[in-house]
């Protein structure tokens, strides 16, 4: 925020004109002749921004196109295949490339002796962060697959809150996609101790889940239904998506549809949102204003708003200026204006100043007066004040106060 903040102080004397006219009551939060009266919504002046088709964008940077290139060279020959023993010694490789070509190869048709030695590789190479993750979650789907008990067997002596979800994760998965029903049965008898306090399932359920989505998304979708904590549904519902998804949009709103009321619904309503989100935001705007008022249409809101005012504050202002008064709105603009008071607070006080003066803008307002409370501090005083709820309002101007003491300590 330090940086833009710094362009705002020598904006210049529009800048200082208008903090002024907040200091004197001429900004429309803190005048009665601006509440409750309909203005228009601003309008977006940026353009929707397409990707450029193959042949112009080639053309644009000269660049030749794959065929170009090799004209008239002779196709280079596949590397001669690996014995299993080079491919073991590769795996401890320093080269990245090098050793997961072989690591990968390996996992191809693992059997017990080349098992050993990779665990050896692994044990020894002391891997840690993206290499370890890559290494156990490939290795042992794989090793799942060849002997799932032996696999499991050996997750247990892995870290319990670093390795073993991951390991046991991804070993169900792949003993699930080759034998769903003997993988789901032992995920059944062997839940963790951390599940004692749920009712229904365990979090073992969402790595049979995962091997069986490919195949049968109907039964991984069922034992979803079982589940009751809220961590492991949207981890659960974030995994089946993605197999809804590939079967087209309908089929996906489809999946979604098939849930009845309750947490898995609402979990599996939040991972259609950032779907739709990641693949077209304006098909997530339409879907969110054709939501009645709830708590899923909030939490999506929020996220397309989050989304959508990091590509164009301006668009996201626009579109949550039209959204209809209660949660969604008050949650969306919360997020408009903490993403966008840090590129440009001064269209985003003229913004606010749109709105009338009431609790749906409380939330908007609290974070706007935080955010310039440390360059600004008697205008964040005035914006924290006009906060309508008296609670929320003493801990905004409370938090003001303390940076308005201290410049006026600064000036003596």
């Amino acid at each position: 925020m330090n940086k833009l903040f710094m362009a705002f102080l020598f904006a210049g004397v529009g800048l200082a004109s208008y903090w002024t006219g907040l200091k004197h009551g001429t900004g429309k939060l803190h005048q009665e002749v601006s509440y409750g009266q309909p203005l228009e919504s601003p309008k977006s002046n940026l353009s929707e921004i397409k990707a450029p088709g193959t042949k112009s964008a080639l053309e644009s940077n000269g660049r030749k196109t794959p065929s170009a290139l090799t004209e008239g060279r002779t196709p280079s020959t596949p590397p001669p295949k690996r014995s299993r023993k080079d491919l073991l010694q590769q795996v401890g490789s320093n080269d990245p490339l090098e050793q997961m070509s072989a690591f990968l190869q390996l996992c191809q048709n693992l059997d017990d002796e080349t098992i050993k030695v990779m665990i050896e590789a692994y044990e020894k190479k002391d891997w840690d962060g993206i290499d370890a993750m890559l290494f156990l979650n490939y290795f042992t789907y794989a090793w799942a697959r060849h002997d799932p008990i032996a696999a499991l067997e050996w997750s247990k002596t892995r870290d319990p809150f670093i390795e073993q979800d991951l390991v046991s994760e991804a070993m169900l998965s792949g003993w699930a996609s080759v034998n769903p029903q003997a993988a789901l049965k032992w995920a059944r008898e062997n839940k963790s101790i951390r599940d004692e306090e749920q009712k229904r399932g365990n979090e073992l359920l969402i790595g049979v889940m995962k091997g069986m989505a490919e195949t049968d998304l109907v039964g991984a979708t069922e034992l979803m239904k079982e589940l009751d904590y809220v961590l492991y549904l949207d981890k659960a519902a974030s995994t089946l998506m993605a197999s809804a998804w590939a079967k087209g949009e309908q089929a996906a709103i489809d999946w979604v549809d098939s849930f009845p009321e309750g947490k898995a619904r609402n979990s599996a309503f939040e991972a259609l949102g950032k779907r739709l989100i990641r693949e077209d935001i304006d098909r997530a705007v339409e879907w969110v204003d054709s939501m009645d008022e709830s708590e899923i249409k909030t939490n999506i809101a929020r996220e397309t708003a989050e989304a959508m005012v990091i590509l164009s504050p301006e668009k996201a202002a626009d579109w949550v200026a039209r959204m209809p008064v209660g949660e969604a709105r008050s949650a969306s603009m919360e997020r408009v204006v903490s993403e966008w008071v840090e590129q440009d607070p001064v269209a985003t006080a003229e913004w606010l100043n749109q709105f009338s003066s009431d609790q749906q803008i409380d939330g908007a307002l609290a974070i706007f007066s935080h955010e310039i409370a440390k360059k600004d501090p008697q205008s964040a005083l005035q914006w924290a004040q006009a906060i309508e709820d008296p609670k929320r309002k003493e801990r905004a101007t409370g938090y003001v106060k303390k940076y308005f003491l201290k410049k006026q300590k600064e000036k003596k």
